[in-house]
């Protein structure tokens, strides 16, 4: 018989009774509250996904806004847009306004990613409201800026200057919001910060330039009277620092915002001076004197500063022509062609016409081959630069087309200004347009090669620049009287690769002087100084080239640490620098220079 089942003691029945009736009474209400925090999770889900919808339709938007402010006939589009655009991102906005988001912003795991999401929805609809309406207003207002002769109404001008400079400090508030957002622990809402905080240090550059445009412009442009400036084309066929030689100039006059080209000539009608034209400093003359950087024109840009050039260039002027000038005006080849890309092909000395497709290989390739004869190359570069300037001087391109690309060639250094007026150049300096080194302190990398032979062969070097670092847990006292400070660790790695053909290029192209008379170098041999510039403080902790030690010189120059070292390479080959280099990084994020090329570098940054 089986054995009949243990009964539990009634005391025992009753000890459990009570526990067992507050579960039963607490397991609606905790099923109630699991479903509520799943719904509400499930609702916050669909409105995060129609908050990037919004968005998403709002980026369409402001895209189309973008092309269309570009375009004259289009311009009575843009109210439309930006009401459109408006709208969307107003509505994302309140989507994030609530309770349930407030709620979620609290819950653990998620509530950087909700705070975050919330935050640039917000950031998102106060750069449409606040930042875009008067910019818009100035760029509708372009077109009356210039008259059908060329002249540029100053006043005009002057007034968008202090609508720039909000809406300037309004782009970078809206930055500095969105950065001091929590990180989220979602890559696409990570990303989509990232890109919106890369698109405003984009946008806060243009504004940048073109308040620096409204604020001095009325009076580079002779609003205060007459003006003169001296006109320099550089060559990148052969590299300098900031960009090339100098292969043509002119003067340039403008009076009450009327311009006109003058004394237009090849660069070699350019005389260098006995001695020094002018005294830079000890550590400028250290690192440049020996090039005769301070008396030869062929060198003055050998520096990455261009007004440490430009105070070179009017010294030499002032020597050689016996006259004093109020600034410097430098463009090359790729400038030229943003201008031609606004004026439309514009002719040259040979009867032809150079259009902005062709002009830079025009310019820098195939007038080698084309034009055996110097003289002739020479009236080819002068004549397609003073044909590009005269056809702006007399009102070609539409204003906001040559807005545009004058505003491109300017943020990639390809035109640069320089004025004898300090107030001026301090408003210069604060853009693109003044390509002058930085004056802060921050981690900072340009990678600068220069032809050391007088060949023609830059334009067939091919550069990428690989950083790998970032921001070390480990502080360093760097001797500047700082402390111990945070500091940018990396590895620098600098690819170098000729593209020069083994045969086939003129004589003149392939030519090196650098080379002791008789001596016969391979074929399209190039030697360039490659320098990597560094922050101030800026150190270098050893270098390889292909994996073998590799002594590089160390400067200065204005304070920023330089490593130079010379490489030559045949057609056809690569060499890549390892650099492991460390500097003191007050602020985040490593600056990354590009020296005014033909082509620019590619870049890669990884971090650690």
């Amino acid at each position: 018989m089986a054995p009949l089942p243990r009964r539990r003691s009634r005391s025992s029945r009753r000890a459990r009774t009570p526990l067992r009736r507050a579960l039963r009474l607490l397991r609606w209400p905790l099923a109630v509250l699991a479903l509520a925090v799943v719904v509400s999770g499930v609702v916050l889900g669909v409105q995060a996904l129609l908050v990037a919808r919004d968005l998403q339709r709002a980026d369409d938007r402001l895209g189309a806004l973008q092309a269309a402010a570009s375009q004259p006939e289009q311009l009575s589009r843009l109210p439309g847009l930006l009401a459109e655009a408006q709208g969307l991102t107003a509505r994302a906005a309140d989507r994030t306004d609530g309770p349930l988001w407030d709620a979620w912003r609290r819950a653990p795991l998620l509530g950087d990613t909700v705070t975050t999401t919330a935050g640039t929805a917000r950031e998102v609809d106060r750069l449409t409201t606040t930042v875009l309406p008067p910019v818009l207003a100035g760029v509708q207002a372009l077109p009356g800026l210039r008259d059908a002769g060329g002249r540029v109404d100053l006043a005009l001008l002057a007034a968008q200057a202090p609508v720039l400079r909000t809406a300037l400090d309004e782009a970078r508030a809206t930055r500095g919001r969105l950065e001091a957002l929590p990180e989220p622990a979602v890559r696409e809402v990570v990303d989509g910060r990232q890109e919106l905080v890369d698109r405003l240090r984009a946008f806060e550059t243009q504004l940048a330039g073109l308040s620096a445009a409204a604020d001095a412009g009325p009076g580079l442009l002779g609003a205060a009277g007459p003006r003169r400036y001296l006109l320099l084309v550089q060559n990148n066929a052969e590299a300098r620092a900031s960009g090339g030689i100098v292969g043509a100039y002119g003067v340039v006059a403008v009076a009450d915002g009327r311009l006109s080209l003058e004394d237009v000539g090849p660069g070699n009608e350019l005389l260098p001076t006995p001695g020094p034209a002018v005294d830079l400093g000890p550590e400028y003359a250290n690192r440049y004197a020996r090039l005769g950087a301070l008396q030869d024109w062929r060198e003055l840009t050998a520096t990455p500063d261009f007004p440490s050039a430009a105070q070179v260039a009017l010294a030499l002027w002032r020597e050689t022509r016996g006259e004093q000038l109020d600034g410097v005006l430098s463009v090359d080849p790729v400038a030229l062609s943003d201008v031609l890309a606004a004026t439309g092909p514009q002719p040259v000395a040979d009867g032809r016409t150079v259009s902005a497709e062709d002009a830079v290989a025009l310019l820098l390739v195939d007038a080698y081959a084309r034009y055996p004869d110097q003289e002739r190359r020479d009236a080819v570069l002068t004549s397609t630069a003073e044909s590009a300037f005269r056809a702006v001087a007399a009102g070609a391109g539409a204003p906001l087309a040559l807005a545009e690309r004058l505003g491109h060639a300017a943020a990639t250094g390809h035109l640069k200004l320089y004025s004898t007026s300090p107030a001026e150049q301090e408003a210069l300096r604060r853009t693109s347009l003044a390509g002058a080194l930085p004056a802060d302190r921050g981690p900072y990398l340009s990678v600068v090669t220069q032809d050391a032979g007088a060949s023609k062969l830059s334009v067939y070097l091919d550069r990428t620049v690989t950083v790998t670092g970032g921001l070390s847990a480990e502080l360093q006292d760097y001797g500047d009287g700082r402390g111990p400070q945070r500091q940018h660790v990396a590895e620098v790695a600098v690819t170098l690769t000729s593209t020069a053909p083994a045969s086939g290029l003129p004589d003149y192209v392939v030519l090196r002087e650098d080379l002791p008379g008789g001596a016969a170098p391979v074929r399209g041999r190039m030697n360039h100084a490659v320098s990597v510039y560094l922050g101030r403080g800026g150190q270098l902790d050893g270098a390889t080239r292909d994996g073998v030690p590799l002594p590089m010189s160390s400067e200065t120059e204005q304070g920023m640490a330089v490593f130079t070292t010379a490489v030559e390479l045949d057609p056809g080959q690569s060499t890549t620098l390892l650099l492991r280099v460390r500097q003191p990084a007050p602020e985040d994020g490593l600056v990354y220079a590009q020296q005014p090329l033909v082509r620019d570098d590619a870049l890669v940054v990884r971090p650690d």
